[in-house]
């Protein structure tokens, strides 16, 4: 991905119940330039449901390819479709990759 912000890998479900959706993503990562585990490309686990996208906590990644996890919980309502996955951000005249994108949810119903 060039320098920008967007979409790495997502995937859509309907819950059947409200509850906390929990997302856990794992992949490998390395940014092209740049610092090392600087701010200048980032991963972050979202979710977006009914127009709202709401993102967990961004993680830096290194320069070098290296396996990271990811883990989001987000708050959702029942029957209503919810896409969750992973954003990247590159800032700079950077750029990034990410392999093997694993994306697992979980509803805990309330």
């Amino acid at each position: 991905m060039p320098a920008g912000s967007g979409i790495v890998a997502s995937a859509t479900l309907t819950p059947d119940a409200a509850g906390q959706l929990v997302a856990t993503i794992t992949f490998e990562c390395a940014g092209r330039s740049g610092s090392d585990w600087g701010a200048a490309f980032t991963s972050t686990p979202y979710c977006t449901q009914n127009g709202t996208t709401n993102y967990g906590n961004a993680k830096p990644m290194s320069t070098t390819r290296g396996a990271q996890t990811l883990r989001g919980v987000f708050s959702v309502t029942a029957g209503t479709a919810v896409e969750v996955g992973l954003y990247g951000t590159i800032s700079g005249a950077v750029a990034a990759d990410w392999w093997d994108i694993h994306i697992t949810a979980e509803l805990i119903k309330l």
